[in-house]
């Protein structure tokens, strides 16, 4: 939606979830069906680029290209725009929960980490 006092358009089709703007500001790439897909800003055909990442917020998109966390595997993964390759960038070594983001300059990648799964129960006696 514009900042001018417009009426919104609808850009995507039957769905979709965790928008992010690409950084020439022409494509819009958001999570729809458990994968990332693409569609112009505009309005037009809806892509799929990603069939399956993990969890909820599984992928960044940055200046050249889209990193993702694959739903079965335990890695951070890029895909490159202009090639359409994939190669892994990240071994995970521990669970991870789905937050996940990339520096600008693509040089740090940021994920959330859980170390255990679990809680205590506690019992307090006389505690009035």
């Amino acid at each position: 939606m514009s900042s001018a006092p417009e009426e919104p358009v609808q850009v995507t089709r039957n769905g979709g979830n965790l928008p992010f703007e690409s950084h020439d500001g022409k494509l819009l790439y958001y999570r729809k069906s458990g994968g990332v897909w693409q569609v112009p800003v505009g309005g037009g055909e809806e892509t799929e680029v990603l069939k399956s990442i993990y969890g909820g917020f599984g992928f960044a998109v940055a200046d050249k290209g889209i990193y993702f966390i694959p739903r079965d595997e335990a890695a951070v993964r890029f895909l490159d725009f202009k090639t359409r390759a994939i190669r892994t960038v990240a071994s995970l070594d521990q669970s991870r929960q789905g937050t996940f983001d990339v520096s600008p300059d693509g040089k740090t990648i940021l994920y959330t980490q859980m170390d255990s799964r679990g809680s205590d129960l506690m019992l307090v006696e006389n505690f009035r």
